[in-house]
């Protein structure tokens, strides 16, 4: 009872010093054994990152402050990943910043995925998969769902428990014994409250909106039917938001047009699909499943540019000379007819001079030789004003018809696929450019310049490799700047490296209500309009459009849209990262899947990553597994960050070298590899 009364005791006392009314003797109670100094009292906020083990760190908001370590005594109930308050004080055995959370502003974790262990009494525990939830959690009998012992369940928590109590929940869905198809997936993707079907409400919604196109909807467009175009896309795509037409001019420019679809014509702002899109944010890709922003219904059937039908859509239409510099454009709704769905696959070959395929897309064959034309011209003057092309290689998983993984390979990236992101990359720009100058509130995608830090290091790291950039200015580099190290880096063996490495160091593209540029691409104005089925950035962008060309934006729907684009950047990247998180690790589980089959085998690989404990080591194929410090050979090793590199007496492992392994152990669970050094 006494620990219960003193347990609430310092809730109050918590809530009490959130309203800043406490002296610096309150924050003698939170003192361990070692403490010798506290600080000030002074609170501060940051994110947890929680460790299997049970300790964590917290990240802190201030981001010119290290991060603090928070012991299993002082994380106070909190969960990987939540927003909390802290204090900070010193240990007179460490010497070192620790700190305590004395509360908990915003919760991550939700929902936790795990087996269930049942008890005699018809409640249980679920032993979490997520490492860095490192408490079983309680069911009681009425939130068991009779579950049964051993099924793999999904609960949702209710209670986070403290130093004192466990945590508790209720059991919302039952996975089975995993032998399903998708059953693996869904385990892990539940961890990230990612969803493959839609609310029921979301689902009537969508019976109610027509699959075809009607004559009042045409009503005021332009209409393009008669003009040739197609859609490019991967062999295994099912929504096809872009379509393109090219043609030749009078004085042998070019007039290019990109048609996306009118996702904005379907999917009203506040509507029951609307918020369900924007709480989805942009569709997940994964091996054998996608989980789309909108329905299957609206993605696959009346919003997408399928061949041979009518179809909606906005239109951006560009006049450019003969250097690929436009000298006009039009953005417009259409409507359009496209007359293909080609595959990167067949464009290549079209390109490449197949006469078969050629005979077959008879009709389309001279449009496709002037996009390729037109995109050499774009290639090189993106390339002439500084543009990245890192063209590292991207995780290509097949999987059988139960879902198996069957093989792992680089994923093909040809000519034709350059083609249509060029033609992106323009439409994009052209977008971001005129609703930049017309001051209107807008979604962009924004790439800032990288930090001093990052390119102090990444400069030095290059340097060992006898690249030598003395004229660049550290504390403003320039795309021109790292591209010029890209190119001295292809007569080198360590080109894939000096790209990973680069990439690493540059900051991550977001979206953001103000125009700051695009460093990757070089570009001053851009944005995402290219794919609205796919990206609510792109939802809300053809919107503002949309209410543009009807002018229907008033100082009220203005000053709306000024807060609303604002909430649509922070919110979908937010989820950017969320879905990104959720595709490494599932792609992770099929890797480790797949290399099951050849523990005990040999593979060459180099040297991706270094560590005080070991070395990363990936593999043709993309695999990546870790050498630990056992299994490298015996020697004194010492890690140098800065310059990627494992340094023993005898031996040294450097980020981009040769290295045979042997395979030695995989963790499912984990999502873990072993090799073993080898030679």
């Amino acid at each position: 009872m006494k620990k219960r009364k003193k347990i609430r005791e310092k809730d109050r006392l918590r809530e009490k010093k959130s309203k800043g009314s406490f002296s610096k003797g309150f924050f003698g109670k939170f003192k361990s054994k070692n403490e010798k100094y506290l600080s000030d009292g002074k609170v501060y906020k940051g994110k947890m990152s929680v460790h299997a083990k049970g300790f964590g760190f917290c990240v802190l908001d201030d981001l010119e402050m290290e991060d603090v370590f928070i012991a299993p005594s002082n994380i106070n109930g909190a969960f990987n990943g939540d927003e909390v308050e802290i204090v900070i004080y010193k240990t007179s055995k460490l010497k070192s910043r620790e700190g305590k959370v004395v509360r908990i502003l915003n919760r991550a974790v939700r929902l936790v995925v795990g087996n269930f262990v049942a008890l005699n009494d018809g409640s249980g525990y679920v032993e979490p998969d997520m490492k860095n939830v490192n408490k079983d959690i309680y069911i009681s009998s009425e939130h068991a769902m009779n579950a049964k012992n051993g099924e793999k369940v999904v609960a949702k928590l209710i209670d986070y428990g403290s130093e004192t109590s466990e945590p508790k929940g209720e059991i919302v869905e039952i996975i089975g014994d995993m032998s399903r198809k998708g059953d693996d997936i869904i385990a892990i993707i539940r961890n990230y409250e990612l969803y493959e079907e839609f609310p029921i409400e979301v689902n009537e919604a969508t019976k109610k909106i027509p699959q075809e196109v009607s004559e009042q909807d045409i009503k005021g467009r332009k209409d393009l039917r008669n003009v040739l175009m197609c859609t490019i896309d991967g062999e295994d795509a099912r929504d096809f938001d872009d379509a393109v037409s090219i043609s030749r001019t009078k004085d042998g420019g070019y007039e290019l047009g990109v048609h996306i679809a009118d996702v904005g014509h379907y999917v009203k702002q506040g509507s029951v699909i609307d918020k369900e899109a924007y709480n989805r944010g942009t569709s997940v890709y994964f091996p054998d499943m996608v989980l789309p922003m909108l329905p299957r219904e609206l993605s696959n059937g009346i919003c997408s540019l399928n061949p041979e039908v009518d179809r909606l859509a906005l239109s951006v239409i560009a006049t450019l000379d003969k250097n690929g510099d436009v000298i006009k454009h039009e953005i417009c709704e259409s409507v359009i007819n496209s007359n293909e769905r080609m595959t990167y696959t067949d464009v290549y070959a079209i390109l490449q001079g197949n006469e078969d395929v050629k005979k077959k897309y008879a009709n389309l064959v001279e449009s496709f030789l002037i996009m390729d034309e037109l995109d050499t011209i774009l290639e090189q003057k993106r390339k002439s004003r500084g543009a990245l092309d890192f063209d590292l290689p991207e995780t290509y998983v097949k999987v059988d018809e139960q879902g198996k993984t069957i093989d792992i390979a680089m994923r093909e990236r040809n000519k034709a696929h350059r083609i249509i992101e060029s033609f992106m990359i323009l439409a994009n720009e052209i977008v971001a450019k005129e609703y930049n100058e017309l001051a209107i509130p807008f979604v962009y995608r924004v790439h800032e310049k990288p930090t001093l830090e990052k390119m102090n290091d990444f400069f030095t790291f290059i340097s060992s490799f006898g690249i030598n950039a003395k004229n660049v200015d550290l504390s403003n580099v320039k795309p021109k700047d790292l591209q010029f190290v890209i190119e001295e880096s292809k007569q080198t063996p360590y080109n894939k490296t000096i790209n990973e490495v680069m990439l690493r160091s540059l900051q991550k593209a977001k979206y953001f209500q103000k125009c700051l540029g695009h460093f990757g691409l070089a570009s001053k104005f851009y944005c995402h309009f290219t794919s609205p089925i796919r990206r609510y950035p792109d939802l809300t962008i053809h919107r503002i459009i949309k209410a543009h060309l009807h002018n229907e934006l008033n100082e009220q729907k203005l000053y709306e849209l000024e807060e609303f684009v604002l909430d649509a950047s922070e919110r979908s990247s937010e989820r950017e990262k969320l879905a990104e998180k959720a595709e490494r690790e599932v792609v992770a589980y099929k890797k480790c899947e797949y290399m099951q089959k050849f523990i005990g085998e040999e593979f060459q690989g180099y040297v991706s990553g270094v560590s005080a404990n070991g070395v990363f080591v990936a593999l043709p194929n993309t695999v990546e597994g870790f050498i630990s410090i056992a299994n490298l050979p015996d020697d004194v090793y010492n890690v140098d960050e800065k310059m990627f590199c494992l340094q023993g007496s005898h031996f040294r492992f450097v980020i981009g070298q040769e290295i045979k392994v042997r395979l030695i152990n995989v963790n499912l669970a984990d999502r873990h590899i072993d090799f073993e050094f080898v030679a």
